[in-house]
């Protein structure tokens, strides 16, 4: 997986297709907004942007970027963002420490586990984001037989 958007266009064209016309809602990353989020299956994304303690003013570009830094999918929405908010992994322990102020939580909601999970595979091709990180593969070996010494 490369980080950051693709420069792919068949993966565009892709990831357009997958998710159709789908409304997508957003929420601030609140433990106050839990309840805006339904308990059915879904595809999320959370999107940052740094606050406003770190760019000069509203015309500054970086308050008006947005950046999606994790995908995931889930048969509950909502149980999965109070995960997040309460177990929330390494990465995403990163990221609420660096957007705490600018977190959302992004959301559709969709069908079957084979819509779920095509539509949020291609979101990670298409955005690469940085908390959905996966170790790269391990150092791997192969144990024969010794030599004496």
């Amino acid at each position: 997986m490369t980080y950051g958007w693709t420069l792919h266009k068949d993966s565009w064209k892709r990831l357009f297709a997958a998710i159709g016309k789908r409304p997508w809602k957003k929420v601030p990353f609140s433990k106050l907004e839990r309840v805006e989020v339904p308990e059915s299956n879904g595809v999320y994304v959370f999107c940052a942007k740094p606050g406003p303690a770190e760019c000069a003013g509203p015309k500054h570009l970086l308050m008006t970027l947005f950046n999606a830094v994790y995908v995931g999918q889930a048969t509950n929405l909502r149980q999965r963002f109070d995960d997040h908010w309460s177990r929330p992994m390494p990465p995403m322990e990163a990221v609420r420490a660096c957007f705490s102020n600018t977190l959302e939580f992004w959301y559709t909601t969709l069908g079957s586990s084979e819509e779920l999970c095509k539509v949020e595979s291609v979101l990670i091709e298409c955005l690469g984001p940085a908390a959905n990180r996966q170790k790269g593969p391990g150092l791997k070996g192969k144990l024969e037989a010794g030599r004496p010494a």
